[in-house]
């Protein structure tokens, strides 16, 4: 499985991270903070995941190739560097963190809400951010079909759009995250 991160695509430069599964937390696990926390701030991220084998895929059959939304925590050093100590960022343990799957129809065009929050461990939240997209600002027809170009997609391969994350801050100890797309749960995982 890949986890490929892109951003800067609705700015026409598009660039695409790669991920490894082994990089990814299950879902609701715990996230164990490495010592030097406040180097780093937590991003949520939506995502879409490949339902099929696919490549050099167009845009007008792209819908075929993606059946999920979700929802990503990215744990991101605060300086947007790539790299984590000389590793790269998807290869360092603990950098994803994923929601649970809900069904999306990539034809159905319709605004869709991503609300994300951080709260210490039974409080009200402290931080709290949306953001908006439909699947046509999302771009994810022509980012599946521009990485598809290069690369062949495997059942189970994700994608995560950058360009509309929310950024929470830098992670705290003892602290819940919390995310919901169109108002249903699908992230939570506590840092411990």
């Amino acid at each position: 499985m890949k986890i490929l991160t892109v951003g800067g695509f609705l700015q026409g430069q598009p660039t695409a991270s790669l991920g490894a599964d082994s990089a990814m937390l299950r879902e609701n696990e715990p996230l164990f903070a490495p010592d030097d926390l406040d180097r780093f701030h937590s991003l949520i991220m939506p995502a879409v995941r490949i339902s099929r084998l696919g490549c050099g895929i167009s845009k007008r059959h792209a819908a075929a190739y993606c059946d999920s939304l979700g929802a990503f925590h990215v744990l991101t050093p605060c300086d947007n560097s790539t790299h984590v100590d000389g590793i790269p960022l998807g290869a360092a343990d603990r950098t994803f963190a994923p929601g649970h799957w809900q069904p999306f129809d990539l034809c159905f065009e319709k605004t869709i809400v991503l609300r994300a929050s951080s709260a210490p461990i039974g409080s009200a939240p402290t931080t709290e951010a949306i953001v908006e997209f439909t699947p046509q600002t999302l771009a994810v027809s022509a980012i599946i079909s521009w990485l598809s170009s290069a690369i062949t997609f495997k059942t189970g391969d994700i994608i995560l759009f950058a360009d509309y994350s929310i950024n929470l801050g830098m992670p705290v100890l003892n602290t819940e995250i919390n995310a919901d797309i169109d108002g249903i749960a699908t992230l939570n995982f506590r840092i411990k």
